[in-house]
């Protein structure tokens, strides 16, 4: 899956020429953009998942019996903030990606928390 990159020129990072949001489509740009951050974090939850799968053997020889499955908390939390995502609830979901990523530490969590603060509009 490619990642889409805006494109700037001069103007519109100086302000002139730049369309209102009302001109480019506002609302219906946001539900597009929206949906398809839904569907990256979706896309990239399969890619987690598979990771998590294909590690599994060799970590649980690694871990003692008694330890907690940090593993299954960090796939809980993680798949609530999909869920969070698809509503358009991101602050949840930041809060959920969040805790997945202190249950279980994973770059792709990292990923997401910053596709979900970009979404927020945080810089």
């Amino acid at each position: 899956m490619s990642v889409t990159m805006l494109r700037t020129d001069h103007r519109t990072r100086l302000g002139a020429g730049c369309p209102s949001p009302e001109a480019a489509g506002g609302a219906a740009h946001d539900e597009v953009r929206n949906r398809r951050l839904a569907d990256r974090i979706r896309w990239q939850s399969w890619l987690f998942a598979l990771a998590c799968s294909a590690l599994l053997p060799h970590v649980a020889w690694a871990q003692p019996a008694a330890a907690p499955d940090h593993r299954s908390e960090a796939n809980r939390h993680f798949q609530l903030a999909l869920r969070f995502s698809e509503q358009g609830s991101y602050a949840e979901a930041l809060v959920e990606l969040q805790r997945a990523y202190q249950a279980a530490p994973h770059f792709a969590v990292l990923y997401n928390i910053g596709q979900v603060h970009v979404a927020l509009g945080n810089p």
